[in-house]
């Protein structure tokens, strides 16, 4: 993004994450535009309303509680103008259990090939 002019704050918490960004940032000739802060998620030092796009990639899924993620939200939340963008990618913290003898009946019953078809009718 900030190739095509915009102004760039990347924050993470591990040294070697922001050392990897100053890396590309100076690869891409950028480093006027970008300023990469050690900064937890739910602390961001950035003024209210002073963000036109939120970009939490691969973070919140990393917080260590619920409490710690809704404060990362409302950080969110806090430091974006009005109008501005979200961009989530986020991984699933919890593996998914394999379903019960119940649920794998239940989804066998409402697939498509058991399913009644209308037309037919």
């Amino acid at each position: 993004m900030a190739a095509h002019g915009a102004t760039v704050v990347g924050t993470d918490m591990e040294w070697p994450m922001l050392e990897a960004g100053g890396r590309r940032v100076a690869s891409e000739g950028v480093a006027g535009r970008v300023a990469l802060v050690r900064a937890p998620m739910d602390r961001l030092p950035l003024g209210d309303a002073s963000i036109d796009l939120v970009v939490a990639h691969g973070i919140w899924n990393l917080a260590r509680s619920a409490a710690e993620f809704r404060r990362a939200i409302a950080e969110a939340a806090r430091v974006a103008r009005p109008d501005a963008g979200l961009f989530v990618f986020t991984f699933s913290r919890a593996p998914r259990s394999p379903p019960t003898t119940s649920q794998s009946r239940a989804s066998r019953s409402c697939s498509p090939s058991s399913r009644v078809n209308p037309s037919a009718s």
